[in-house]
This record gives C-alpha cells, structure tokens and sequence, in this order.
C-alpha cells in the first residue's frame, strides 16, 4: 500500500509540508493559491445538481436552501482553516470571523431564494449565481492567511468590494520583518478589472508595524 500523504503546517515558516513517507515538500505561495481556487472551482458540479433538481421539482426551496447553506458553510471553513494553518491554529476569534462571513452570504442567499420562489431565474441562472457564492470564499481563504500573521487587512479578494466581486483571482503576499509585515496585493494571471489593479499599485506595500 502507498504512504498516504499529509499535510504538515510550518509555524516558523506559516507554509505547508506535503509529506509521504520519508519525503517532504513545501508548498509554495503559488501552489496554495490554485489549491484555494481549485477547491471553490469543484463546486461547480454541486451547483449544477442542486440547480437542476430544484429546477425539476426533486426538492423544494426550503431543501435547497438548506443544502446550498450546509455546503457553503463547509466550503468557508476549510478555506478560512487552510489559510490559517489547520483546526489547530483556529482560535475563537477565527471561528467568529467565519461566523460573521457566513452571516452575510445568508443574508444575500435569502434574496437569492426569493427570486427564485418568485420563478425570475432560469436553471442556468440558479446554477451561475450559486457558483459565485463559492467562488467568494477565496474571501475566507485570504481571512486565514492574514490572520495567521497577525493581520486584519482593509480589503480582502473575493469578498465583493471590486468591480470583479467574488471572481477575484487576486491574493496578499505578506512578508515579515522584525519591525514590520509588508502586505502586497498581487495579480495573478486573468483579467484584472480597474479596482485590483489600483489595490496592486495602492498597497505596494501595505505596511504594519509591530
């Protein structure tokens, strides 16, 4: 039988170990990043089975909305706990971060279902709107990350305050001094709309000091 593999988090280094048998391997930033975009992206087929069974009558909006909440739910956690290092790293105060994230896509999904109930969107249009909510945790993924440097930040991807909203493909880099973490906005490849570009160019550093 193959050595499974496990994930390792680095305190000293805040970077994770792929680990099977006697090998190591640290992930790299960019690595991190398509596993962050990645998991949200494979939610995909969840949003286009819930869809089409709400469209066809299998559930009803009240399932459904409990469904899509338990999923999105799940979905937030363990991108907020990637960021942040593991369940071991998580404090209350992270929980509560979830917690309050998890708050306003609620709120927003409430809307969403009345639309829907009132027969306004099309199967399609169910299945795409449910792919950006799971597309904004990158919001929770980024959370993690800052906090696992001691950081809460201005703005987050993913969390809705660009014109790009929860598409956003953009990520911090923080690097740490002993006086100082310098917080960068960065672009990674895809269309950037004018908002990411001027946090890219605004928070060239985002200096705090320590």
């Amino acid at each position: 039988m193959a050595n499974p593999v496990r994930w390792i988090y680095d305190q000293a280094r805040n970077a994770y170990n792929r680990v099977r048998g006697r090998s190591s391997q640290t992930l790299s930033q960019t690595e991190m990043i398509d596993i962050r975009n990645e998991y949200g992206n494979k939610k995909a087929d969840f949003a286009a089975s819930m869809a089409v069974d709400l469209f066809d009558g299998n559930i009803n909006i009240q399932q459904w909305t409990l469904q899509f909440r338990d999923e999105l739910k799940r979905t937030y956690i363990n991108q907020y706990m990637s960021g942040r290092g593991g369940v071991n790293n998580m404090t209350q105060a992270d929980w509560g971060s979830i917690g309050g994230q998890l708050r306003n896509q609620y709120r927003y999904m409430n809307d969403f279902a009345a639309q829907i109930a009132r027969g306004d969107l099309s199967a399609a249009q169910i299945e795409a709107r449910m792919k950006l909510y799971f597309n904004s945790s990158t919001q929770a993924y980024e959370r993690g990350q800052s906090a696992s440097v001691g950081l809460s930040l201005p703005q987050y991807p993913g969390d809705g305050q660009t014109q790009c909203r929860t598409n956003c493909k953009c990520e911090w880099v923080h690097v740490e001094f002993d006086d100082r973490i310098e917080s960068t906005w960065t672009l990674n490849p895809a269309e950037h709309c004018p908002d990411c570009v001027r946090n890219s160019q605004t928070w060239n550093p985002l200096v705090t000091p320590r």
